[in-house]
């Protein structure tokens, strides 16, 4: 969804267990919030599902979902595409209305997005 602000009070931080399979060193976890990354069938990064971030890996590569700070706005989770040499942001979203593409050039990329987890909201 839209990036989670920093004004909003910090988030709460507890445990999460994460298998050993999918772990790196220096990854951090992020509880997803919104339907920015959501596809139209329901798959891809959807709400609370985890996303396993690896901050060692800053270079921008076409396609992959990377989490970034954008100062102002907050933490936010998006596709870059480069087109014409820039750097765009993308929602996987189809409704690009709600959530056009957009460029950020004081962005601060936080790490790639390197495995999903789907998490049943009971």
């Amino acid at each position: 969804g839209k990036p989670v602000s920093e004004m909003e009070e910090d988030p709460e931080v507890s445990p999460i267990g994460v298998p050993r399979n999918r772990w790196r060193p220096g990854a951090l976890v992020f509880r997803v919030q919104g339907e920015s990354m959501q596809k139209e069938d329901g798959r891809g990064i959807n709400p609370d599902d985890l996303v396993m971030v690896d901050t060692r890996n800053l270079d921008l590569t076409d396609g992959k979902v990377y989490v970034i700070h954008i100062p102002g706005s907050g933490v936010t989770l998006k596709r870059v595409r480069f087109l014409a040499g820039q750097a765009w942001l993308f929602s996987d979203n189809p409704n690009q209305q709600e959530f056009p593409p957009f460029q950020v050039d004081d962005a601060r990329i936080l790490g790639r997005v390197y495995s999903n987890i789907s998490v049943e909201v009971m």
